[in-house]
């Protein structure tokens, strides 16, 4: 029999975490991009007319903003193509460490001068459209420690992502030897949300991610001495949005298999739309998780797309469902109440993710049962589909009536003639195996 278990709780897919949720901010942000693409054409650039940043719906602020295809585009099209001469940089080549340096120094250089920098169009966009905080690690004191006691439990392993409030305290200032200004610090930040190893990409560093089919432009390589040329992937309708990928696109090193949702969090300050991927290194176990769309709109119907690298054993993902369970009993202590101490979006934000690792790990285990089992061979057994009624499959009739009582039933087994043969504990269920000595029947 393969056990069949409920999903305890479902990702809070309607909860709207909008960093920036003014009209106002919208409307700069239109107002920067316009900006941008002039100083690129200025820069002997190319920007696709068929293309524009803008909201989801036009003139709505409060819906999201990306960069959409206003008309028909064919695979392999121009999207824009970008001068070197633009990007801010360390002045050389990566130095391949969790954060550049010498990037974020540059970066806070020009953010000091302002309108007067030779970034002045990108400068002012990151100033007025990057604030400060929007990472863990550059979250509130209280935030940061709730995030982190949600990952941690006194008895188990910690859950992703590894070093999950590290970049400012270890990266920037230990490693870089980094200041406390605050606008060094503001840049540290930027550069981890937003670089590519050493290079901050005006324009291109714009587009939102997602994964899947939704992820529909390519770069030429960013690099490589070479302008940097980004085109569609794909053929793209109008109305839809143009996306990169943090953790699949062509410059993103080895991250195809060792960095998800969690890591993304932690990078970029936000939970990553579906579809999802989830690496439990600890257990051996990682899975992308998808949801399914018919004529366009989602269904609320997910599938398990594939398990990374090679499917966990059972004893393994049994384990990391352990470990959430444990999850969910933390979440229940430190998230039943709002502690006024952490501002409302880090709280919002994990209160998603948590659910969202949640629904994300008991799905994973319902389909790893429905596939593990041989087919027409899952089914629960007719005799137990509803303990009120006698079915007939023990020797004593009066048996049954104690069935839907677990202490009853053992209390009645701990008696004469019975004699307790083996107990065996699962992660899931016990199992008691009693002998009647007198009918010589096993009964568990």
């Amino acid at each position: 029999i393969c056990p069949r278990r409920k999903i305890v709780m479902r990702l809070l897919t309607s909860l709207a975490l909008p960093l920036f949720a003014s009209n106002s901010f919208a409307g700069a942000k239109k107002d920067h991009a316009e900006a941008l693409i002039k100083w690129l054409k200025t820069e002997n650039g190319v920007f696709n007319p068929k293309t524009s940043f803008r909201s989801a719906v036009p003139n709505d602020f409060n819906s999201v903003y990306g960069y959409f295809a206003d008309e028909d585009l064919a695979k392999d099209e121009l999207l824009f193509e970008l001068p070197r001469s633009l990007i801010v940089s360390n002045g050389g080549e990566p130095t391949y460490m969790p954060l550049e340096c010498d990037t974020a120094r540059n970066l806070a250089k020009e953010m000091k001068l302002g309108s007067e920098s030779a970034y002045a169009p990108y400068v002012e966009y990151l100033l007025d459209s990057q604030p400060p905080g929007q990472i863990p690690s550059a979250w509130s004191e209280a935030g940061q420690e709730l995030f982190e006691n949600i990952l941690r439990s006194k008895t188990e392993e910690e859950l992703p992502p590894e070093y999950p409030t590290d970049w400012l305290r270890d990266d920037w200032h230990h490693d870089c030897g980094g200041s406390y200004d605050p606008v060094e610090i503001h840049a540290a930040q930027i550069v981890i949300q937003r670089a590519w190893d050493n290079l901050m990409i005006p324009i291109y560093d714009m587009f939102n991610h997602r994964n899947g089919h939704w992820f529909n432009s390519v770069d030429t390589g960013v690099h490589s001495n070479r302008t940097i040329l980004i085109r569609a992937s794909r053929d793209i309708r109008p109305g839809q949005q143009i996306y990169n990928s943090y953790n699949q696109c062509r410059d993103c090193g080895g991250r195809l298999t060792d960095y998800g949702t969690p890591e993304i969090l932690r990078d970029y300050g936000f939970v990553e739309t579906f579809p999802q991927r989830w690496i439990f290194e600890h257990y051996d176990v990682a899975f992308e998780i998808d949801e399914k769309y018919k004529q366009g709109k989602a269904t609320g119907e997910y599938v398990l797309k594939e398990w990374i690298l090679t499917k966990p054993d059972e004893d393994d993902i049994y384990m990391l469902l352990n470990r959430i369970e444990v999850l969910q009993d933390d979440m229940e202590t430190l998230l039943s109440d709002r502690d006024p101490a952490v501002p409302e979006r880090e709280w919002d934000i994990i209160f998603e993710f948590a659910n969202a690792m949640v629904f994300a790990v008991n799905f994973a285990v319902e389909s790893f049962e429905k596939k593990s089992c041989i087919k027409g061979g899952c089914s629960i057994l007719p005799g137990y589909q509803d303990f009120d009624k006698t079915v007939g499959i023990f020797l004593e009739s009066s048996y049954t009536e104690y069935t839907c009582n677990y202490d009853e039933v053992m209390r009645r087994l701990d008696k004469e003639p019975y004699e307790d043969l083996e107990r065996i504990r699962s992660l899931y269920q016990t199992s008691t195996f009693s002998w009647n000595k007198e009918t010589r029947a096993t009964c568990f």
